[in-house]
């Protein structure tokens, strides 16, 4: 792995400014032309407002890290999710579901995307809690139906606490 300033690209996806990198091959490419002897890769880089502050300085990051004769395109930029764990929503939020459940729910920051993010870049406040599954977006997506029932539970009460 080639390192430039300290850097390499494993600690930046440890660091969590950017996922695993998707290289696209001549037969799987529908997104350019890849000429011999070189390629295209795609990098979703999703990073925190404590490690940068926009996507200019998470393009810079990663830029000081590419191989010579690597090239960084933006293609798409948006604001990262970011509700306060204080915010009264997302706190009665909490509450109510903790009730539900019977246990202590962590607030935590976690990798990946979501649309809630233009909400947020708006002021209105948004956060994330779903049921309990696993395999998200591919073919062995499952949800638990008792932790679906549980999240009806927490929105029926939370609606009715907001309505008061």
């Amino acid at each position: 792995m080639q390192q430039k300033r300290g850097l390499t690209i494993p600690h930046l996806i440890d660091e969590g400014l950017f996922s695993e990198p998707a290289a696209y091959t001549p037969d799987s490419n529908d997104l350019g032309i890849v000429i011999e002897h070189k390629g295209v890769v795609w990098v979703d880089i999703r990073y925190p407002a404590s490690l940068c502050k926009d996507s200019d300085e998470a393009m810079s990051i990663v830029s000081k890290v590419l191989p010579e004769g690597c090239t960084l395109k933006l293609r798409l930029a948006a604001s990262p999710l970011q509700t306060s764990a204080e915010n009264p929503t997302a706190s009665l939020f909490k509450k109510v579901a903790e009730e539900v459940i019977g246990k202590p729910i962590p607030f935590k920051k976690e990798h990946g995307g979501t649309d809630a993010r233009y909400f947020s870049e708006k002021g209105i406040p948004a956060f994330l809690y779903g049921p309990k599954g696993a395999g998200l977006h591919g073919d062995n997506e499952w949800v638990s139906i008792s932790s679906l029932e549980k999240h009806y539970e927490m929105y029926r009460e939370l609606f009715k606490q907001l309505s008061l």
